[in-house]
């Protein structure tokens, strides 16, 4: 018997015959036996009801119209029963479920067991054996895995959760990373063991929480799953299915098993037509003074419709002012991970009565449901959450958006110079100014802040700088990542970027982080602690604050090309033949030509009012190694009539014999001679294939035209540990 998909009914109805003649039968006991195929993600329930001595089979819609759910050889027949007495809960059923379900596997797997073949099984480790999959990172401390380098294809390894009892609203929140071009299947289910009315267990089913088999690269994708209603107070079980895929590159992994308390509310896209509307508003009220509004919002599915939120302002008549205030305008699919949005209560609006407006509005299928949560208003203005970008500071105009906070006169300063005591500090600058300690005051064990804005993360993002301790008395410098509440009062994590105590010697040493997953979308503030050590010769230094997206860059050396051109030419060194050379500054000399505005503050160019035509000026950087295939991009900007050429290179060498360098090639990345307006040009160029583990060199060649309105321009150096696809 098959059920199928009806989009205009939600559930199909199965019920037996009147069975009151079994009570006739003097047996030990009766079971009901079938066998079920259902579709993901639709359901079956099966009931008895005692009193009409009948089964019903109801057959439920999930949220696609497409498959169904079947059932055959439906038996009754003599079974053995347990004995009448109340079930002993078990141990684990007497703890708490959120104890029980809850797993970071930093050292063990909890309360989870395993069951698989032999050599395919779970591990709980900080990185996977194999290279080019599995986590590269973890989210926080270790993860559970499989390894594709043991075991053989169709492998599979359980893991399951004890049986437990949810009897309240949760959502179940976990983390899975799916990377390597030979992965296989990872499937996620709530088990539900139904019993009804404390008589026998007529129905264990699973639904279907994840069901992947995708290379989804090497990140951690978030799942959240609000456990429903009808399965509270019922006995349920979480388990994983790893199953191993064609090769070696294929491991899996899963993290931070959380429970979350709390409902949403959602617009459901399995009901109406494309491009209905559907609005919640709240009730009128007046404002008087500053007030934050905050909400979470999900936008997640390929059908995915638009979600507008505003304010309406009405007369003192209560007719609408014309002119709405928007809140928050969004459209298409935003991923799985809820995000926050904060709004001040614009001071036009107090003394009026307002009403907000969340209007949601249906997409092309039925995979487009929308949802708000966590709706509040706070006293006082919305605590500042800066874009990341906030984060960056070369030091150059002072301490950028940051906050100094000290315990003594042992305190950051900034400095272009030299240190001023013998045998520590930067004797050598990384680039203009930068941000240090003078120990030359203060006590042993004073300590200084300098603390970040709080910033809220969007995307996989990596935060670089260069820190110096050079001095034989040195103190110690801790760096902190710290994640915070959705209302910013609560520190929810604190990670370590740096703890370093060590005389490091006068060199400028480079320090990736990689902002863990489970902090997107929450305040954020990045924290440098100094600490005085024993005597005056144990300043620290720190510069170069940047923030690029993407994972952070593992290569050997190559960070030496990136460069903003903030007052220095970083690593490179340049060439010419002339008068005709590369300056930095945040304008040309020359009317109708350069730059007429700055990217970031900044930039590199030639001057083409000196010079003759044809003459060259060259940057090269220093010769350096990639390990990993990497996206190098950068700005350029060719504005004026009398424009010449800009040619940039990727210079391949050999080593030889006597270990100096000899070149083998040139790739051309950019060749161009053509007047382009006033405006940056973005180029990317991937190094990858013959160039890893190689020596390069990255080289700018601007040649002066005819005239001298053909300035040039180069800004922002970047890489990427990716494709530059």
């Amino acid at each position: 018997m098959f059920a199928e998909v009806n989009p205009y009914e939600r559930e199909a109805y199965l019920i037996s015959p009147d069975l009151s003649f079994l009570d006739k039968i003097k047996i030990n006991g009766i079971c009901l036996e079938f066998y079920t195929h259902i579709d993901f993600p639709h359901f079956l329930k099966v009931y008895l009801a005692f009193k009409s001595r009948i089964i019903i089979f109801i057959a439920e819609r999930g949220k696609r119209i497409t498959g169904g759910v079947a059932i055959d050889d439906i038996r009754i027949i003599e079974c053995q029963v347990a004995n009448e007495t109340a079930a002993t809960p078990s141990k684990n059923e007497e703890k708490n479920s959120k104890t029980l379900l809850e797993c970071s596997f930093d050292t063990d797997l909890c309360f989870y067991e395993q069951s698989s073949t032999d050599e395919f099984k779970w591990f709980v480790g900080e990185h996977t054996l194999t290279p080019e999959t599995g986590p590269q990172t973890a989210l926080s401390g270790s993860f559970i895995y499989v390894e594709a380098s043991k075991g053989d294809e169709g492998n599979e390894a359980y893991l399951k959760s004890p049986i437990v009892i949810i009897n309240q609203t949760v959502c179940i929140v976990f983390f899975y990373h799916m990377y390597g071009m030979d992965v296989g299947n990872l499937i996620a289910n709530l088990i539900i063991n139904d019993e009804m009315n404390g008589e026998e267990n007529i129905s264990n089913f699973r639904h279907v929480l994840v069901n992947s088999k995708h290379n989804l690269g090497d990140i951690w994708n978030e799942f959240r799953f609000n456990f429903p209603k009808k399965y509270m107070n019922k006995k349920v079980q979480l388990e994983f299915i790893a199953i191993r895929g064609s090769g070696i590159e294929g491991d899996i992994a899963i993290d931070e098993i959380t429970l979350l308390d709390g409902k949403f509310i959602y617009a459901e896209a399995s009901m109406g037509s494309w491009n209905d509307k559907t609005f919640l508003q709240s009730v009128k009220v007046k404002f008087t003074k500053d007030y934050c509004l905050s909400f979470y919002y999900q936008m997640y599915g390929k059908d995915m419709g638009s979600l507008d939120i505003y304010l309406l302002i009405y007369n003192s008549n209560g007719t609408v002012i014309t002119n709405k205030i928007d809140v928050l305008k969004k459209v298409d699919s935003l991923g799985l991970l809820w995000r926050l949005k904060t709004f001040n209560i614009p001071e036009k609006v107090w003394q009026k009565p307002v009403q907000l407006i969340f209007k949601a509005i249906k997409g092309f299928g039925v995979e487009s449901d929308v949802a708000i949560d966590e709706i509040q208003l706070t006293n006082g203005k919305c605590l500042k959450n800066y874009n990341p970008i906030a984060l960056q500071c070369s030091f150059e105009q002072g301490s950028c958006q940051y906050e100094i906070v000290s315990d003594s006169s042992f305190t950051w300063y900034v400095s272009g110079a030299f240190s001023k005591t013998f045998e520590t500090g930067p004797n050598t600058k990384f680039s203009g100014n930068y941000l240090y300690t003078e120990s030359s005051k203060g006590n042993e064990a004073s300590k200084t802040y300098l603390k970040s804005p709080r910033i809220t993360f969007e995307t996989t993002t990596c935060v670089s700088f260069y820190y110096n301790m050079n001095g034989r008395e040195m103190g110690r410098l801790n760096v902190s990542f710290v994640t915070f509440s959705k209302n910013g009062n609560e520190i929810l994590e604190e990670n370590k970027i740096l703890e370093e105590s060590s005389n490091l010697g006068d060199v400028w040493n480079k320090m990736n982080y990689q902002i863990p997953q489970k902090s997107l979308y929450r305040p954020s503030q990045i924290i440098f602690q100094a600490t005085r050590g024993n005597g005056f010769k144990s300043d620290i230094a720190i510069d170069e604050i940047k923030v690029t997206d993407g994972k952070c860059i593992d290569i050997e050396g190559a960070t030496y090309l990136e460069c903003s051109f903030d007052f220095s030419f970083c690593n490179y060194i340049e060439q010419n033949n002339s008068s005709f050379s590369w300056l930095i500054g945040t304008y040309t000399l020359s009317s109708q030509t350069g730059p007429q505005y700055n990217l970031i503050g900044p930039f590199a160019y030639v001057e083409a009012s000196k010079g003759k035509t044809n003459d060259r000026a060259a940057l090269s950087s220093k010769i350096v190694k990639f390990i990993k295939t990497t996206c190098v991009s950068f700005n350029f900007h060719m504005y004026g009539k009398d424009m010449g050429r800009l040619i940039v290179i990727i210079r391949l060498f050999k080593s030889t014999e006597k270990k100096e360098y000899e070149k083998v090639s040139d790739a051309i990345i950019l060749n161009e001679t053509r007047n382009l307006g006033n405006i940056w040009n973005f180029v990317n160029y991937e190094i990858n294939g013959d160039y890893l583990l190689k020596p390069v060199q990255l080289i700018f060649e601007a040649y002066k035209g005819h005239g001298f309105r053909s300035d040039i321009a180069i800004d922002e150096i970047h890489l990427s540990e990716r494709s530059c696809n």
